[in-house]
């Protein structure tokens, strides 16, 4: 993304955190401190299975993937929604080509629920992109 893009999400996020009291966190890597993508809790988007629920997600640059950074902030924003929702279900969305989160969500302990498979809206329909795959978390924590 461009700084500006990048900008322009720092802002809707911090007026999420500032409206809800959680958004989608900075996720730095250790060593440098460097910004290396994001991760926590939304309110799923409108026209989609998890619209209003609380939706857990992440994302990474791909220089990141495949060494568990992923897998990490996700139990660690799983840990916090768990601890501060406790009567609400933790859901997540994916493209259903995106092998690697859905494994993430697997490793979570998200259940996939076929019957939700739906096109994403905010997705251009000649996308590869464009149908998704609904996960919902059963509470045993």
């Amino acid at each position: 993304q461009s700084r500006e893009e990048v900008a322009a999400l720092i802002q809707r996020m911090q007026k999420l955190q500032s409206e809800l009291g959680h958004c989608f966190w900075a996720v730095e890597h250790r060593k440098d401190e460097r910004l290396i993508g994001w991760c926590g809790l939304i309110r799923g988007g409108e026209n989609t299975p998890v619209a209003g629920k609380l939706e857990i997600g992440w994302t990474l640059a791909s220089q990141y993937w495949g060494h568990g950074y992923a897998t990490e902030a996700a139990n660690t924003a799983m840990d916090w929604a768990l601890s501060r929702f406790p009567d609400e279900t933790v859901w997540s969305i994916t493209s259903v080509n995106n092998r690697k989160s859905r494994a993430v969500m697997d490793k979570l302990g998200l259940t996939y629920l076929p019957r939700l498979d739906f096109d994403h809206p905010k997705v251009d329909p000649d996308s590869n992109l464009l149908r998704h795959v609904t996960y919902r978390y059963e509470r045993t924590r």
